[in-house]
C-alpha cells in the first residue's frame, strides 16, 4: 500500500498546480514558488526519516517536482 504522506502531497500538488494558473500577480507567483521550495525542503527532510530506499527515493523525487514547479512559475513571471 503506498504511504498516505506520499499521496496527501500529490493531492496538494494538484491543488497547488490548480492554484498556479488561477494566480496572476506577480507577487502570488513568487511567493508560491517560495511556498514550494519550503515544501520541497520538507520533503527531503522527510525522506531521510524514511526506512527504506525506494520509500527515501519516492520522496526525493516529490521534492525534486516541487523544485521544479517553482522554477516553472519564477520563469513564468520573468516573461511577463
Amino acid at each position: 500500500m503506498p504511504n498516505s504522506q506520499f499521496l496527501y502531497l500529490r493531492g496538494d500538488l494538484r491543488e497547488i498546480v490548480r492554484s498556479a494558473v488561477e494566480t496572476r500577480e506577480s507577487a502570488g507567483i513568487l511567493l508560491l514558488a517560495r511556498n514550494l521550495r519550503a515544501r520541497a525542503e520538507e520533503a527531503l527532510a522527510l525522506a531521510e526519516t524514511m526506512y527504506t530506499p525506494r520509500t527515501r527515493q519516492t520522496m526525493r523525487g516529490v521534492a525534486a517536482t516541487y523544485e521544479k514547479l517553482a522554477q516553472r512559475l519564477e520563469r513564468r513571471d520573468v516573461g511577463k
